[in-house]
């Protein structure tokens, strides 16, 4: 039995609910029970009615047309229509074109679903841009699901939305500020790169085509856009440690000696140094100071083996080599792409990482990838 005593006196008052003198006559008791369902269902109707109308969510129901067939009250407050100005407007006036679109496609994939398998009951949440009667629009967070029939059929769709419009455009200016901190930080690197390309002019542009190489790698094994962009970041700034390697050694015609090759070798760890403090999304850090390493151990600076060097590093590693033996130095003639290739090809598994090869060789071979 629904106790409705507290809403009774919400919307009655009190005294409208004083017990009325038991009358001496014999009462009918169907008559009595008929007006007891009324007085009920009047109270029922009033409950409604103060939910519907201090809601802030917008309760929408439509048939398989997609045509409205209701609309709580609470519209009003954030559209400007009336329920009853809601139930004739087409969908398309009420929904923007990207909206509606994630909408059907919504719709769709749950009728799907339920004719695979008629005992689920999908829920699916969305993000819509919807009009006002201004014309205005404002974003609403929607959580849909289908009405069944007795028989398992879906003969409408319940939706329940609110207005996040806040929320987005203060989703929209954190994205602007994260991009212009982004454009600002990549103007900053490239800055830093440039420094040790500006020292050694036989290398300039290579750290940028060893992370357009390396990007290229990460994609075609299949990476993350968030790993493709750590590998390219760490690309342009791997041999950043060169800066402390003096410049007579750098462009130094013919072989270096132990001393000048141990110097050499000092840059990634050098680099390191230098980026550490640098406050990346990414490990870019650990990329750098890795990018010498090798699969056997045989790299520098600390000897890693295998999986002991993080995948990037060990992408960076094939581009690097392929980039630089393709190109002249001061201590060695230009060696040309295809035996740059032929030395990844025949130290796969040893010196460098199989998969990483294997994806390069197919960007030359197959895909025409060429370098500058």
């Amino acid at each position: 039995m629904l106790d409705v005593t507290v809403y009774r006196k919400l919307l009655k008052g009190a005294d409208s609910l004083t017990e009325k003198p038991v009358s001496n006559q014999v009462q009918d008791p169907l008559a009595g029970k008929v007006a007891e369902l009324e007085e009920k269902l009047k109270d029922m109707e009033r409950m409604y009615h103060i939910l519907a109308d201090n809601m802030t969510d917008i309760i929408w129901l439509m048939d398989m047309d997609l045509r409205t067939t209701y609309v709580s009250p609470s519209s009003q407050k954030i559209r400007g229509y009336t329920p009853d100005e809601l139930i004739g407007l087409p969908i398309e006036k009420q929904v923007k074109p990207e909206s509606l679109q994630l909408v059907l496609a919504g719709i769709s994939e749950d009728m799907a679903e339920i004719q695979k398998n008629p005992d689920v009951n999908p829920v699916r949440k969305l993000e819509l841009e919807l009009y006002r009667k201004d014309g205005s629009t404002f974003w609403s967070e929607n959580t849909f699901s289908l009405i069944k029939d007795e028989n398992g059929i879906p003969i409408g769709i319940l939706s329940v939305g609110r207005d996040i419009t806040e929320r987005i455009v203060n989703e929209q200016k954190l994205q602007r500020s994260y991009d212009r901190l982004q454009k600002a930080m990549t103007g900053a690197l490239q800055t830093i790169a440039m420094i040790s390309e500006v020292r050694d002019p036989y290398t300039s542009g290579h750290q940028q085509q060893v992370a357009k190489l390396a990007a290229a790698i990460a994609r075609e094994m299949g990476l993350s856009e968030k790993q493709v962009a750590a590998i390219q970041m760490a690309g342009a700034l791997h041999d950043i440690g060169k800066i402390n390697i003096p410049a007579e050694i750098l462009s130094k015609p013919g072989s270096l000696n132990k001393i000048e090759l141990d110097l050499i070798k000092t840059h990634p760890s050098v680099g390191r140094e230098i980026l550490k403090s640098i406050d990346f999304p990414f490990p870019i850090c650990q990329i750098v100071v890795q990018h010498h390493e090798r699969i056997d151990g045989s790299g520098y600076p600390d000897g890693l083996t295998a999986d002991d060097i993080c995948l990037e590093a060990r992408i960076l590693a094939v581009a690097d080599v392929v980039d630089a033996m393709s190109f002249h130095r001061p201590y060695r003639p230009a060696r040309g792409i295809e035996e740059a290739l032929s030395e990844i090809s025949q130290n796969r598994g040893i010196l460098y990482d199989s998969d990483a090869v294997d994806a390069c060789i197919r960007l030359f071979r197959q895909k025409g990838f060429t370098l500058p």
